[in-house]
């Protein structure tokens, strides 16, 4: 049974009916390496601070289409639902809200969490949701660069949204959202090649007496953003290359085609 608002299959039996709904998902960092007892109380966690952030952000929990994946979950707002609702309003409330739980777990019950926001048209059929949109939203969410900005920084979340989202809503600075906060990333994932742009947390602080590198803001491919901001996190290309399971090489050619396109001194970043 679908929710109330939200497409199905015709009566006659032919295909659905696309409608334009805000989508968005979420999953818990490192979710795998804890043990079972903990993941149940992670999803417990992630569940309670998702729903309260939409009740409080003004989106009806109840109102909400919504699957569970695990070590995450996806919703898919009303198609009256207002993308601003999403990002001045339940994205801060998620943020809050992990906030508040990681300062009363202790560590081995922290929760960190990638976000992904778009938008696009879906079908609901007797068996649940499909649609491009929604395959560009996991897509997102799975990109190799919001691992990294989230690995890289100290906060709680890290959220990428898709390139028509921010040309659509957020560039024109009509919402709560800054347009600056955000670069531009190419993500490429399986079949998918299309630009979303990234919000995340500052990188951690360079050590005292060093300026604080911040991760290139320019139209850079995935894998250079993400070595990029794991070098600009104060990381050595050897440390990279063991992490991303890459040559050495490969790194310095990463880190030659950033430092290319932003015009930028081969001094000025780590050996």
């Amino acid at each position: 049974m679908n929710p109330t608002g939200f497409g199905s299959t015709r009566p006659d039996g032919s295909a659905p009916s696309a409608l334009h709904h805000p989508m968005f998902a979420v999953d818990i960092s490192a979710f795998g390496t804890r043990e079972d007892r903990v993941q149940l109380h992670l999803r417990t966690a992630m569940y309670e601070v998702v729903r309260h952030a939409c009740d409080s952000g003004g989106l009806s929990w109840d109102a909400v289409y919504r699957e569970d994946r695990g070590d995450g979950m996806f919703a898919i707002a009303p198609a009256s639902t207002s993308v601003d609702a999403i990002l001045d309003s339940v994205v801060p409330h998620i943020r809050a809200g992990l906030r508040q739980h990681n300062g009363l777990a202790n560590p081995a019950a922290q929760i960190r969490m990638r976000m992904a926001v778009h938008a696009g048209y879906v079908y609901f059929d007797d068996h649940g949701v499909s649609g491009h949109a929604l395959v560009q939203l996991f897509r997102f969410l799975d990109s190799a660069t919001l691992k990294a900005a989230l690995r890289a920084s100290d906060g709680e979340l890290a959220l990428l949204v898709s390139g028509y989202l921010y040309d659509e809503v957020i560039r024109h600075g009509s919402g709560l959202t800054d347009p600056a906060a955000y670069r531009r990333i190419t993500v490429t994932n399986k079949e998918t090649s299309a630009e979303a742009w990234l919000w995340s947390p500052s990188p951690h602080p360079s050590p005292a007496g060093e300026p604080v590198r911040s991760a290139p803001p320019l139209d850079l491919t995935e894998d250079e953003v993400l070595v990029a901001l794991l070098l600009a996190s104060g990381w050595s290309r050897t440390r990279i290359a063991q992490q991303l399971e890459m040559e050495r090489t490969c790194v310095d050619r990463h880190i030659g085609r950033v430092m290319a396109k932003l015009s930028l001194a081969t001094a000025t970043w780590p050996k």
